[in-house]
């Protein structure tokens, strides 16, 4: 089933690029010489595209083999997510590239290493390269539609200007008509993406994955031994509206995480609620929220101090490398089996955190 949809999509994709070629070719035969020339250059570029279709059809034909060939090796009805050593036969150097480009320099917080290793087992990345794959190339394929779709409508209106009234309506037709092909491919893409069993599967991936992160975060932030913990101090009252504060917020908290600190948030006198943030919000942290002994200004240079004072980010430098758009090393390809924008993700289970209201809100 998972191939066929494949070969479904792939033959979407490549029909779309043929239509983009046409009308590179339409294009070009409208802004050249006279109708008499058109016509003769019509025929030549014709002729260049049969050939380029000729060529497509059998690199598919090509293409259909080697997915019937995939279908014979397995041993049952080839499921959306196998194992690596089930499928690394038929991977091809390139998607094998790709998957080491997803990848990046991978930090561990040695406060959890050891614990989360069990945890983490679960989402063994040999269970995920198919589906991760899989994934991608769904995103990939309506990314790319879509694109197409607004250059050629863009382009097509600007041509539409400089044309004549008979040129003028063929061209609009003929846009007319892509849009109707263009709002059925995205329709079979949303039904490929949106497929059931794949709906549930993410949705299964990112609860796991969503327990695994608030876990982290609260033992990060609920430290044993708080005298003895590091800490990041971050000041709440930027000079600045509420939005911009919780930016501000978020922005502690991705280098608390980075750093591998307890954040501790001085909200007193915040103008949002005289009690600070705990006011309306429940504490970033239940058992270390003071610091003892003196505050170190920020330096990556001073990881060994316990005490570090967090600037706003605009007077932050030297820069650490885990600022936005970075996501953790160990959970981007867990996070872009299930998510399109791995970021958008992380963000928001930080913000999970610490947006939690007091009982009675």
């Amino acid at each position: 089933m998972a191939f066929r949809r494949w070969k479904k999509a792939l033959a979407i994709f490549i029909t779309g690029w043929i239509l983009l070629l046409g009308y590179f070719a339409l294009t070009d035969f409208l802004s050249q010489g006279t109708e008499v020339n058109q016509l003769q250059r019509a025929k030549r570029v014709l002729t260049k595209s049969q050939l380029f279709i000729n060529k497509l059809q059998t690199e598919i034909k090509s293409l259909k083999q080697e997915v019937l060939r995939l279908q014979k090796n397995c041993k049952k009805k080839c499921p959306v997510v196998k194992s690596l050593r089930e499928v690394k036969d038929a991977l091809s150097e390139s998607t094998k590239r790709e998957r080491n480009d997803l990848r990046t320099t991978v930090y561990l917080q040695n406060r959890t290493k050891s614990q989360d290793k069990k945890r983490t087992s679960i989402y063994n990345i040999e269970q995920h390269v198919p589906a991760l794959k899989l994934e991608i190339t769904q995103r990939r394929a309506s990314k790319e539609l879509r694109e197409m779709w607004y250059y050629l409508s863009a382009e097509v209106t600007k041509i539409n200007k400089l044309l004549g009234s008979s040129l003028k309506a063929r061209l609009t037709a003929m846009l007319d008509n892509f849009a109707d092909i263009h709002r059925t491919l995205s329709n079979n893409l949303d039904k490929i993406n949106n497929h059931e069993p794949l709906l549930t599967w993410r949705k299964e991936e990112h609860a796991k994955l969503s327990k695994l992160v608030q876990h982290r975060l609260q033992r990060l932030q609920n430290p044993q031994d708080c005298d003895s913990a590091k800490k990041l101090i971050c000041d709440l009252n930027k000079g600045c509206g509420y939005g911009c504060q919780v930016h501000h917020l978020l922005y502690c908290f991705i280098t608390a995480y980075g750093t591998k600190r307890t954040l501790i948030l001085n909200s007193q006198g915040w103008r949002y609620s005289g009690k600070g943030w705990e006011g309306v919000f429940l504490p970033v942290s239940n058992t270390c929220t003071i610091t003892k002994g003196p505050l170190t200004a920020w330096s990556t240079k001073k990881k060994k101090k316990q005490n570090v004072q967090l600037p706003i980010i605009d007077a932050l430098y030297p820069q650490p490398k885990h600022l936005p758009l970075a996501v953790p090393a160990d959970l981007v390809e867990q996070i872009q089996s299930f998510h399109g924008f791995p970021f958008v993700w992380w963000i928001g289970q930080l913000a999970k955190y610490l947006f939690r209201y007091q009982p009675g809100f």
